[in-house]
């Protein structure tokens, strides 16, 4: 189980939402300051697109205004959590609890950072509180998880039913017990649930993937193939989509597609096992920015942009205005055809290190490619200067005015 992507609380809004009114389980419940309520929903915001320094400041902004106020370090340790950084997201936490121990969220997030670094005994005790407080669908699908990871297959079970009772659409409970009972080898009971975690949410690719598994482990290959094929063209990086593909079109006949989707699987089945390699070193080095910007790399060769945006971001706020991880960057930006962004990171990077050959090497390409031959000589004869005899920068240069 990967607790890498665990989804967080997003409970900014309700905590505002709570502003004058009294909880369940406190007195009284204290008003939040309107300069505080901007502050961290822009600083929400910022987490929201990666900007983990810009929404870290802000949130310190805010506790400017009202140190008191738990929402500030709710959110900052939720910011680290977002970038592995587990010690000081439990630091931050641990604030929350000292200023208000019944802080909806706050045991099952602890909860999480115990179960992202595979502390499962732990993270069931503090879901248990979370639960004793606030009874949530959420809660006893991700307390179910852990039990599973441990593998005490009835209290999962009986987790993943609790939330199903309490929320009968939530879709990862349907998900998490279909994992279950296909763990157990109950193909016909596990493609139950597989086939309501589908008809509710049907252009999520785990569950069209986790679908056309089931239905495949039943014998229904015909009736698998386009949920698979769903799969892989959403995530064309799953190795496992791929793999499960090219066996189904094979049972139906369709050989030569099949051996081209098994093929596909055989060029990814390395790449997805050097993320999953670098995923772990990131767990256990979480301060390490060449950690992550190493698993950045991997995710931006596999395809999955997003994931590796995140990935380098993480590595910049570990070391800003470092030129080589700005320099991946910036390759991640024109991959996905934003030129403009390319350059201007490309840019940050020689602010940082005006000699950092790659960068005005990359720079004088992305001229070039926008016919601006005046800018990409310029970059290239940088290049030049910091080594004269650099192959490429002269191969390009004679090239530039052929």
């Amino acid at each position: 189980m990967n607790y890498q992507h665990t989804i967080f609380y997003v409970l900014l809004s309700g905590v505002m939402l709570m502003g004058g009114a009294c909880s369940s389980r406190q007195t009284e419940r204290r008003l939040v300051d309107p300069r505080v309520r901007a502050l961290l929903l822009q600083a929400e915001q910022a987490l929201q697109r990666y900007d983990f320094a810009q929404a870290l400041a802000l949130a310190d902004s805010a506790a400017r205004y009202d140190s008191d106020e738990p929402a500030i370090y709710f959110l900052q340790g939720r910011l680290y959590a977002e970038m592995a950084q587990f010690d000081r997201a439990e630091a931050a936490y641990q604030e929350v609890l000292q200023r208000d121990p019944n802080f909806r969220g706050i045991w099952h997030n602890l909860a999480n950072l115990k179960a992202r670094q595979h502390r499962f005994r732990e993270a069931i005790a503090l879901y248990q509180k979370e639960l004793q407080r606030y009874p949530g669908a959420p809660t006893w699908q991700a307390m179910a998880r852990a039990y599973r990871e441990l593998g005490v297959v009835d209290s999962a079970a009986y987790a993943y039913r609790q939330a199903l009772q309490l929320d009968s659409t939530y879709v990862p409970a349907y998900i998490g017990m279909t994992q279950l009972l296909d763990d157990e080898g109950r193909f016909a009971e596990a493609l139950t649930y597989a086939q309501r975690a589908q008809a509710l949410d049907p252009d999520n690719p785990e569950t069209n993937y986790l679908l056309g598994e089931l239905l495949m482990k039943n014998g229904r290959f015909a009736e698998a193939l386009p949920y698979l094929q769903r799969v892989v063209e959403a995530w064309p990086w799953h190795a496992g989509a791929h793999y499960s593909l090219g066996q189904a079109l094979l049972r139906v006949g369709r050989r030569e597609e099949g051996e081209a989707a098994l093929q596909r699987y055989e060029q990814l089945r390395e790449l997805n096992a050097q993320v999953q390699m670098l995923e772990e070193a990131v767990r256990t080095t979480p301060d390490n920015p060449y950690a992550f910007a190493a698993l950045g790399a991997a995710l931006r060769r596999s395809g999955r942009y997003e994931e590796a945006l995140r990935a380098y971001t993480i590595a910049l706020f570990l070391s800003p205005g470092n030129p080589e991880i700005l320099n991946n960057l910036a390759a991640l930006y024109f991959v996905q055809g934003d030129t403009l962004a390319a350059m201007q990171t490309y840019r940050r990077a020689l602010q940082a290190d005006s000699t950092f050959i790659d960068a005005w090497l990359n720079l004088g390409v992305l001229h070039a490619l926008r016919g601006e031959r005046a800018a990409a000589a310029y970059a290239w004869r940088q290049v030049l200067r910091y080594d004269p005899q650099h192959e490429a920068a002269r191969r390009y240069l004679a090239r530039l005015y052929q």
